[in-house]
């Protein structure tokens, strides 16, 4: 099978690190991966180093965080010039699918229903509600669009799955979890002296990631006179960054809280942590959760989105109600003197993640995606004909 598929972003992000195990595991598999990039960049060269080759198109997003009429014509301008562009890769590749790795870019979706090429769009986001992102045509629009110029729809969650069903039919829909490979080898490090209680949140630092409730729950523990300490991962824009270090200051806890830029390797973090926390407003899988739970930390997570369901609220983590920071902190508190408690959480998390969230069973399930669709051109020949 020949696939190509196309990526929003050259940077090493969750839906990046999803994309390099999926490549990886098709070509193992004899598929053979062209990747569409819109500039080569770090992730280029890791694609081709897992046996893709890449071709790069300055596609841009359908959205933006910003709305602005004028920008919104530039993107689609571009974005029809991208298309154009795509469309004469694809003659020459001549792929039996396309597939796009995210909701965010239109051009190779695009491309794709011109020749008349079978297409997926692998969802990994919300868009409004995880990202604040606004789309030019509207975001009802866009799902209705991704409807139609796709033959499937794979989606990481039952989350996302509930949200774009109100678009989508449910038919078409397809839930594939994402592998989430933890590199073997990690050293094997002895638990953490009790004091400190070390906390870790992974992840871009923007409002709806909920840092603010994390900083919040360790003043309120500060004032308990707890002996806690925060490391936030991952990076901010320099607005945010200072506000976030205000925050800190003025509840008196800037001294226990570590700010740290982003890094691919956030299993240090894990490892040096008693517990993992998940404070998204509307997280659509989380992939730093299931990390944290495969090395065996509990996590404390928002209750919404994909965060439900992947912890079982005193089963294998703890849920609190997002924007509420002293809800949070009680969590944690609980956890800062049970040992035991977070020993059996953190446990339970590592044996339901590792055979939950397997890279093999991950391929299996796009695999099985993929045939599907082949199966529907082999009956419906002049569906892929534009390609030939």
């Amino acid at each position: 099978m020949k696939l190509v598929l196309a990526s929003h972003t050259t940077t090493i992000g969750g839906a990046e690190l999803v994309l390099l195990e999926l490549v990886a595991g098709l070509v193992a598999r004899g598929v053979t991966a062209d990747v569409v990039l819109p500039d080569r960049g770090v992730l280029g060269h890791r694609l081709e180093a897992a046996g893709a080759r890449t071709w790069s198109v300055p596609y841009q997003w359908w959205a933006a965080r910003r709305r602005s009429r004028a920008a919104a014509v530039r993107r689609s301008a571009r974005n029809i010039v991208a298309a154009y562009s795509i469309l004469i890769l694809l003659r020459r590749l001549r792929p039996d699918v396309v597939l796009s790795n995210t909701l965010t870019i239109p051009s190779a979706a695009v491309a794709a229903k011109v020749l008349r090429i079978p297409h997926v769009w692998y969802l990994h986001e919300f868009g409004e509600k995880d990202h604040g992102l606004s789309f030019d045509l509207g975001f009802g629009w866009s799902v209705r669009l991704v409807d139609r110029m796709s033959a499937r729809v794979i989606v990481n969650s039952h989350a996302i799955f509930d949200e774009f069903s109100r678009y989508i039919p449910s038919g078409k829909l397809r839930i594939a979890y994402c592998g989430v490979d933890v590199p073997d080898g990690l050293p094997r490090l002895s638990p953490p002296p009790e004091r400190p209680f070390r906390l870790v949140l992974v992840g871009i630092k923007t409002p709806s990631k909920g840092q603010e409730d994390a900083i919040r729950a360790v003043g309120l523990l500060r004032a308990q006179k707890r002996d806690v300490r925060l490391a936030l991962v991952g990076h901010a824009s320099r607005d945010y960054a200072l506000y976030l270090g205000r925050l800190a200051r003025d509840l008196r806890a800037d001294d226990v809280i570590d700010f740290v830029d982003f890094t691919e390797d956030p299993y240090h973090y894990f490892q040096h942590s008693h517990v993992a926390l998940m404070c998204s407003r509307s997280e659509a899988f989380g992939r730093v959760t299931v990390e944290a739970m495969k090395l065996g930390l509990p996590v404390i997570g928002a209750n919404s989105g994909g965060t439900r369901e992947l912890i079982r609220d005193g089963g294998n983590g703890l849920l609190y109600s997002y924007g509420d920071p002293a809800g949070l902190a009680e969590r944690i508190d609980r956890l800062y003197w049970d040992r035991e408690l977070r020993e059996r959480l953190g446990s339970n998390a590592r044996e339901w993640a590792r055979a939950t969230f397997s890279v093999t069973r991950h391929i299996k399930d796009v695999m099985g995606v993929l045939a599907e669709i082949s199966s529907a051109a082999a009956h419906h020949p002049e569906t892929s004909q534009g390609s030939k």
